[in-house]
């Protein structure tokens, strides 16, 4: 049974990047972190939602075009520019409206500063895939989930990699379920996801998401050190391919 693949991704509100390098800045993250996550997929069967804030000018609308254009083919990546209101149902309605040619379809949460293994299209597709085969409701959806995350510090010195347990409303939070169902994975970014609802912890120790390093979680981050861990750099190396050149191409990280 065929299905649909979106990662869907929310690139901020136009009245907190009103400061030109504040915007200049966001945008080389999705631009060197996230997009050229998409465009490594070893399996390129997916899609690419952006929703942003209609607030922006003409001049920042075609910038935030052109920079996800140069990485994907229009005919992948939709940008859509709308006003505030409830982003996570909006994406899902957009996401049943506009893919409405396969039964099932799995929404992936993505921050446009994260970015996901070359492998994870492959793996959240397999999955699915046979998940859907013991699925037999017609309201049944699963949330799909990865147990451990890279976490990348471009802030100071030189760039340093980290593995860090993921909570389960981390970047790269999917959501299978059938076409026309209204839930979203949008919904539950940056929060625990209740034992009321299905979620499957996948991928074991092996890293499938990236983002930025947060200074909060150094306490439950592991440093990616040569020698001991030549095998998780040497995982990261093959699977985020594009990890080298877009360091040398990063601004210096915020601070959040």
């Amino acid at each position: 049974m065929d299905l649909h693949v979106v990662f869907q991704v929310v690139f901020g509100h136009a009245e907190d990047w009103s400061d030109p390098a504040r915007l200049d800045t966001e945008l080389a993250y999705l631009s060197e972190i996230t997009l050229p996550s998409l465009a490594a997929q070893t399996h390129s069967n997916f899609r690419l939602l952006v929703l942003c804030d209609d607030a922006h000018d003409e001049e920042t609308r075609n910038r935030i075009r052109h920079a996800i254009w140069a990485r994907l083919d229009r005919r992948k990546a939709k940008v859509i520019f709308r006003g505030q209101g409830d982003a996570a149902k909006f994406l899902t309605k957009s996401t049943n409206g506009r893919w409405d040619d396969r039964p099932w379809r799995v929404q992936i949460a993505l921050d446009h500063d994260s970015a996901v293994a070359s492998d994870y299209v492959a793996r959240i597709r397999a999955t699915a895939k046979t998940r859907i085969r013991k699925m037999r409701a017609p309201d049944d959806y699963l949330f799909l989930a990865f147990g451990t995350h890279y976490s990348l510090n471009i802030g100071d010195g030189d760039a340093q990699l980290y593995e860090k347990p993921s909570r389960r409303g981390d970047s790269g939070l999917a959501l299978l379920a059938p076409h026309g169902h209204g839930m979203s994975p949008q919904s539950f970014r940056g929060q625990p996801i209740s034992n009321e609802h299905p979620i499957d912890l996948i991928g074991g120790s092996k890293p499938f998401v990236l983002a930025l390093f947060c200074p909060r979680a150094i306490k439950i981050a592991r440093p990616v050190e040569t020698g001991q861990d030549d095998r998780a750099l040497l995982d990261a190396a093959k699977r985020f391919g594009w990890l080298g050149r877009a360091i040398d191409a990063l601004p210096a990280q915020r601070v959040h």
